[in-house]
């Protein structure tokens, strides 16, 4: 009898509460894991058969959940503005995101950083919006009759040859969503 009682006067609350961190950390878990590998962050318009992509703005597997999120409800942290290449083919274009305005340099080695200094004379060859409509498509898009008319509306900007003119970079958007840039290249 000593020995029940003893039991029944334990706290359970340290338990409960144990048990239901447990069960929040869990489902925050696997809300995370669904929507990095379920939910995979793509920009709007993909290369046409002809084309591959590189994905400049490309989030990491942390940020993905965050610009799956942003997709789904229509915000757009960040707007973005190309500025031209240099000579080494490097890219550079400006990120607008709320108040910040940062300049960053993208080579296909080393990925994307803050640019330490742009260059007096950036490359600024450019393609018009019609011409690369037919370099992409919007592979989202349904029904598939509708994908033709909805592609210009993904397109934020013209498109910037590189200095070997082997590389277009491109500005696209979900229409009320993020933007992302983008690099088209041949695959010849």
């Amino acid at each position: 009898m000593m020995t029940m009682t003893r039991f029944q006067n334990l706290p359970r609350l340290p338990i409960r509460r144990t048990v239901a961190l447990m069960i929040l950390v869990l489902i925050v878990t696997l809300i995370t894991i669904f929507a990095s590998w379920v939910l995979t962050y793509r920009p709007a318009l993909s290369p046409a058969s002809s084309h591959e992509m590189l994905f400049v703005t490309k989030p990491t597997f942390w940020e993905n959940p965050i610009r799956v999120w942003e997709m789904i409800t229509e915000q757009r942290p960040c707007e973005y503005q190309i500025l031209g290449w240099d000579v080494d083919n490097r890219l550079y274009y400006q990120a607008n995101c709320g108040s910040e305005t940062q300049i960053w340099e993208y080579g296909s080695a080393q990925g994307h950083k803050v640019a330490a200094t742009l260059p007096n004379e950036l490359i600024q060859h450019s393609v018009s919006k019609d011409n690369v409509l037919d370099l992409v498509y919007a592979d989202r898009v349904i029904p598939r009759e509708y994908e033709q008319v909805t592609r210009p509306l993904l397109l934020e900007s013209k498109g910037y040859f590189s200095h070997d003119e082997q590389l277009i970079a491109i500005v696209t958007q979900h229409i009320y969503g993020p933007q992302d840039i983008i690099i088209l290249t041949s695959k010849n």
